[in-house]
């Protein structure tokens, strides 16, 4: 799996790509299903899978001052992508000018590097005030040269599977429930201070 920074044809240097675009953290199995489907997709019509995320979160930039946890750190992210068929992994860095394109100047970042199908969920949205919508793209997509596909919500046990509820079976101790939503179980990756050592010991 490849990385890359920016969203133009000299860094996507594939002739075509088929593209999922979020935060992806987590890393659950709603999550998992639109790659599932990006892979299904690339694969049928001979192109390259691509998944556009962003760092910091978009959640972050605008919580600065009190940000919901994340579930993966950038690194765990990659680590886990990695096993999986993703051919490339875009990580925009998330700044004032990139949340102020609007949807017609994101939709073009996404032409010019050689995007032709793009694979989203319900509730995506992008773009200043969020006017890249799951409406919009279907709308406009085909006047960019895309293919879209809107994923439908996964449902466990009734519920919308999301990183919000994964964070508050986390923050409940229902590390089972936590489990079911992610599709494998939760571990956290990150350097042991001496002086939490010494707390346990």
């Amino acid at each position: 799996m490849e990385l890359i920074r920016r969203l133009d044809p000299r860094s996507c240097a594939h002739p075509g790509y088929v593209a999922t675009i979020g935060g992806y953290d987590g890393l659950h199995v709603g999550h998992r299903e639109l790659l599932r489907r990006t892979f299904a997709h690339a694969e049928a019509i001979g192109a390259r899978s691509l998944m556009v995320t962003f760092e910091p979160l978009p959640r972050e930039y605008f919580a600065r001052s009190a940000p919901p946890p994340r579930l993966t750190s950038f690194r765990e992210r990659f680590r886990l992508l990695a096993s999986t068929r993703l051919d490339s992994l875009c990580a925009l860095h998330f700044t004032r000018r990139l949340r102020e394109l609007g949807a017609a100047q994101f939709a073009g970042l996404l032409q010019r590097a050689g995007v032709r199908s793009v694979v989203i969920g319900h509730d995506f949205k992008a773009g200043r005030d969020g006017e890249a919508t799951t409406e919009w793209f279907r709308a406009e997509g085909p006047r960019y040269g895309f293919d879209v596909e809107v994923v439908a919500p996964v449902l466990i046990d009734g519920l919308r599977v999301g990183s919000r509820l994964v964070r508050e079976a986390l923050t409940g101790g229902r590390l089972d429930e936590a489990a079911a939503l992610l599709g494998r179980r939760y571990a956290m990756i990150g350097r042991v201070q001496r002086r939490l050592l010494q707390a346990l010991g």
